[in-house]
């Protein structure tokens, strides 16, 4: 994770390059420091003050802090990479509006800022609608949750449950500090799996003339039926099983149509 959030310090580094005018000399040097906390405090052998304030705040793993070490040095931390990439996050907003000219009359105001944040909420962001294209939005502005849905849920002939999820919104979330969260879709709307092909017994007894929903008929699974448990955690392991995966999010009936049979109804 800390490799694939590099290219947004070195957006951080590129604007200051193009709006930091003629090459300056040795005596105007200004150094900017962006990295993970070590045990001692320090960032490139560089003791940063207040750092212990940052074990002491909630999220602590996505807190962070600006401060300067010197008239000439400003440092940009945090204990995780979640917290580091917020921090270069807030420096570019600080920075970005002093942009001024261009060529070797631009020039750029470093403020010798101290700020210190963290998150009261663990998880901010959304669920389905445009999440999927809103993950790089959502993280200028310090967002980091992505609830997005399976790409499909199978039940194979042989009857295997295969739940399959885009792998590049991972790939786009890791590189920003959002988590992905697949979603496995209502559990009276699995008509579309397979598994009442594969498994017709899983299909939920009752009078179809009330299940009509949203103008297409749902039809109930039995969830009392050893099939439909095993082939829901199936798909469950298929997603966990990849690494990047790290919480699940199943959803339960949309509506109010439900299998009769005896043992479901005990």
């Amino acid at each position: 994770q800390q490799t694939r959030m590099v290219p947004h310090v070195l957006q951080l580094f590129a604007d200051l390059k193009r709006h930091g005018g003629e090459q300056p000399s040795a005596a105007e040097t200004f150094t900017l420091l962006v990295g993970l906390l070590d045990a001692e405090g320090k960032v490139a052998g560089r003791a940063v003050p207040e750092a212990d304030r940052l074990s002491k705040l909630r999220n602590s793993e996505q807190a962070y802090l600006i401060r300067p070490l010197d008239d000439n040095t400003l440092v940009v931390t945090g204990l995780d990479t979640k917290g580091v990439f917020y921090g270069v996050k807030t420096l570019r907003q600080l920075l970005v509006p002093t942009f001024k000219g261009k060529g070797a009359a631009a020039t750029v105001d470093l403020p010798l800022a101290t700020v210190v944040d963290w998150p009261d909420l663990a998880e901010r962001g959304e669920w389905g609608g445009s999440v999927n294209r809103d993950i790089e939005w959502m993280a200028e502005r310090k967002m980091n949750l992505c609830e997005s849905h399976c790409q499909s849920l199978k039940v194979t002939a042989d009857g295997k449950g295969i739940a399959e999820f885009d792998k590049s919104l991972l790939e786009r979330g890791a590189a920003c500090a959002v988590k992905v969260v697949p979603i496995i879709t209502h559990l009276d709307q699995l008509q579309s799996s397979g598994l009442f092909t594969v498994f017709p017994q899983t299909l939920g007894v009752g009078d179809p003339k009330t299940w009509p929903y949203g103008g297409t008929t749902v039809k109930p699974a039995c969830f009392s039926k050893p099939e439909t448990a095993r082939v829901l955690a199936e798909w469950m392991v298929s997603l966990a099983e990849q690494p990047e995966i790290t919480d699940l999010n199943v959803w339960l009936s949309e509506h109010h149509v439900a299998c009769k049979c005896d043992e479901c109804n005990r």
